[in-house]
């Protein structure tokens, strides 16, 4: 049976997880994809509790928390940064019943620029 899911990330710059949550459950929606920076923003005038009983109450459920992004070739701060938000995301999902975190590697041009140039060089060892 197909299943229909929503990504935050969509439409980020003008709604809110409460809005989100609000129109996913009014047009039909199964899943939702939290995005981790809305969900902090969220939590700054609501609390764990209206979430999970949000969810309780309708049919849409939390799929994922999206994203914990850069997560190669960062410093020690921002790698602590970066532990911060995931133990943040992995606290609340046990709380609202999210099975997934989504992480996003670091991809930079001087990477693309390397694995072309990887890529070019086996190539030419054919």
């Amino acid at each position: 049976m197909l299943k229909l899911g929503y990504n935050e990330a969509t439409c980020k710059e003008n709604s809110t997880v409460e809005n989100d949550l609000l129109l996913c459950e009014k047009y039909g929606y199964d899943y939702i994809e939290l995005r981790l920076d809305m969900l902090q923003e969220y939590l700054k005038t609501h609390t764990v509790d209206d979430l999970k009983a949000f969810f309780a109450k309708n049919h849409i459920k939390p799929f994922a928390f999206n994203s914990i992004e850069n997560i190669n070739f960062c410093t020690p701060e921002e790698w602590e940064k970066l532990v911060k938000l995931f133990t943040f995301g992995c606290k609340v999902a046990q709380q609202i019943g999210n099975p997934y975190i989504i992480v996003v590697p670091t991809v930079t041009s001087e990477i693309c620029t390397c694995l072309l140039y990887t890529s070019d060089a086996a190539d030419e060892a054919r």
